[in-house]
């Protein structure tokens, strides 16, 4: 994994409230209440724990209309967990995650995207082709998620 890919990793992650959380948000649950961090429990990073699916549905708003089974890092729900996985609930390991979301948003941008973003223009471009997929981008404007992508590549190298 190059590190412009793992910077974006931890971008995505951070956006979507699990980098730094428990074992650095793999084993995250998704919560309607931030405060109350739901985890998956005995989670390793070579885990054969798969999704939890309907088990770990969870309401996200006040009159339990809507549902997810957001889980991981990346907060993959059930049925995209398993079409990453080609159509089979594959173990929650951190490399599963890493390669799936890795998949996922080359799909979305082809697989000749490199990551490498070095300006807001790039990176509006990048977060309005994912914000569908992963809503968290929604949250921060461009000139914040590219400090953040910048500050995590810094890390890497």
């Amino acid at each position: 994994m190059t590190n412009y890919e793992k910077a974006f990793l931890d971008l995505l992650s951070y956006c979507e409230g699990t980098y730094g959380k428990s074992k650095n948000g793999y084993d995250v649950l998704y919560s309607a209440k931030p405060s109350e961090l739901r985890v998956i429990n005995n989670w390793t990073e070579d885990t054969t724990i798969i999704h939890g699916k309907e088990k770990w549905k969870v309401a996200i708003n006040k009159d339990k209309t809507l549902f997810t089974t957001a889980a991981g890092r990346y907060q993959f729900i059930g049925s995209t967990w398993e079409e990453m996985n080609n159509k089979i609930n594959a173990p929650m390991t951190k490399v599963n995650q890493d390669n799936a979301a890795l998949k996922l948003i080359k799909r979305i941008l082809g697989q000749n995207f490199d990551f490498n973003i070095t300006n807001e223009a790039e990176m509006t471009e990048v977060s309005n082709k994912l914000k569908t997929t992963w809503t968290s981008l929604n949250k921060f404007k461009p000139d914040k998620t590219l400090l953040l992508y910048k500050q995590a590549y810094y890390k890497y190298n």
